[in-house]
C-alpha cells in the first residue's frame, strides 16, 4: 500500500456501490451459491468491489453465529486499511436469519479440527507450537512461533503460516491488541507450548485492564528540559480502528518556572483550556495524551480522517484560541503514540 490512504470520498463511493450490489443481488446470490455449490463468477466480482473500497482488502465467508452465513473483510492485521473495514461493517445492512458482517477475522471455533494449504501444502495449526514473555505494564505479550514444517516454506509463506494461525487461535483484532513482537523460526524454542496456551495467556493479561487509566510519565527534552506527560494506558488503536488522523494541538504558556515547567497558575490555565477543547471535540476525538515542557502543551487527539466536519470544528478552537497552533497527519496505527506505551 502507498504512504497515503485511498481518498476517502473514493472510498465511501466504493463502499456505498458494495451495499447496494450486495442489497439488490449479492446477498440472494451468494447465498444461493453457497447452497448450490455454484459460484460462477461471484468470487472475481465481490473480490473486484472489494479491492475498489481498499485493493489489499481479503474477503471470507462461513457459517455465522447468529445468521446462517457471515462475510468478513479483513484488513490482514494493516492498521492502515483496518478503518476501511470499520466503515464498510458500519454501512452494512442489519444481520439477518442469512447474513452477518464482520470487519475483522475472528477466533475460529474449528480451528484444532482444520488445515491450512499455503503453496500447495497442508499444513496442520495445532502443530504449532510457541514460547512467549508477558509485558504486564504495556499488556503485551512477545511471541516466537515455531511449526515443525517450516523447513518446507519460504520466508513470506512461513510468515503468512504464523499469521493465520493466530488468527484462527485469537482472532484477527486480538493478536493487533495483545501481541508485540512476533517472530517465527526453525527451532524449536525453549519452553514452548501449544500455540492454544496463547489463549489463557491472553485471558489472564485481560483481567489485569483497567479501562481508560491514566499515568503519569516524566521525560526530557533533547536540551535535556524536563516533561511532564499524561496519556491513556492502555493506546490500543484496535479499540478505536477509524481515529486515524492525529491531531496535534500545542498550547503556549508564558508563567515558568526555573526548569521551563508552568508555575501552578499557569498549570491551572492550561488545564482549562485543555478541558476545553477536549469538552468541544468530543464524541467525534478522543483524548490520548498531553505533554507540557518548555513552555508549551502537546494535546494529541485523535479522529475520524473521513470526518471533515470534526477537522474543521478543531481547526475553529485552535483559531479562537489566542497563540494555540496545530498540525495533523494521518496515523492509523497510533505510531505517534510509542512513546508513551
Amino acid at each position: 500500500m502507498s504512504d497515503t490512504q485511498l481518498p476517502v470520498d473514493r472510498q465511501a463511493l466504493s463502499i456505498s456501490d458494495f451495499w447496494v450490489w450486495w442489497r439488490t443481488e449479492g446477498a440472494d446470490g451468494v447465498a444461493e451459491a453457497i447452497s448450490t455449490g455454484e459460484y460462477g463468477n461471484l468470487a472475481a466480482v465481490i473480490t473486484a468491489k472489494v479491492q475498489a473500497i481498499e485493493p489489499e482488502l481479503q474477503w471470507e465467508l462461513g457459517k455465522g453465529d447468529a445468521s446462517a452465513n457471515y462475510l468478513c473483510l479483513s484488513a490482514a492485521g494493516i492498521a492502515e486499511i483496518r478503518p476501511a473495514t470499520e466503515r464498510w461493517l458500519r454501512a452494512a445492512p442489519a444481520a439477518d436469519g442469512v447474513w452477518e458482517y464482520r470487519a475483522a477475522r475472528r477466533p475460529a471455533p474449528n480451528w484444532t479440527n482444520s488445515r491450512l494449504e499455503i503453496d500447495g501444502r497442508v499444513f496442520s495449526p495445532t502443530d504449532a507450537k510457541v514460547s512467549f514473555t508477558v509485558d504486564a505494564d504495556s499488556y503485551r505479550v512477545d511471541v516466537i512461533f515455531f511449526h515443525p514444517h517450516f523447513d518446507t516454506l519460504g520466508p513470506e509463506a512461513r510468515e503468512r503460516l504464523t499469521f493465520l494461525v493466530l488468527d484462527w487461535v485469537l482472532g484477527e483484532d486480538d493478536v493487533i491488541r495483545w501481541l508485540g513482537e512476533i517472530h517465527h523460526t526453525h527451532e524449536l524454542p525453549a519452553e514452548a507450548v501449544p500455540v492454544g496456551a496463547l489463549h489463557e495467556v491472553v485471558r489472564r493479561l485481560a483481567v489485569q485492564v483497567k479501562p481508560d487509566r491514566w499515568v503519569m510519565l516524566q521525560g526530557a527534552t533533547p536540551t535535556g528540559a524536563p516533561v511532564l506527560a499524561t496519556t491513556r494506558r492502555p493506546l490500543w488503536w484496535i479499540d478505536h480502528p477509524t481515529l486515524d488522523q492525529h491531531h496535534i494541538i500545542a498550547i503556549p504558556y508564558q508563567a515558568r518556572r526555573e526548569d521551563g515547567l508552568p508555575t501552578p497558575e499557569a498549570l491551572s490555565e492550561l488545564q482549562a483550556l485543555e478541558d476545553q477543547l477536549v469538552a468541544w471535540v468530543e464524541p467525534q476525538a478522543m483524548l490520548l495524551a498531553h505533554e507540557t515542557g518548555e513552555g508549551r502543551r502537546l494535546v494529541h487527539l485523535y479522529s475520524d480522517s473521513a470526518d471533515q466536519n470534526i477537522a474543521d470544528h478543531i481547526n475553529a478552537w485552535v483559531t479562537r484560541t489566542p497563540r494555540a497552533t496545530q498540525a495533523s497527519r494521518y496515523d492509523p496505527a497510533w505510531q505517534d503514540m510509542a512513546a508513551y506505551t
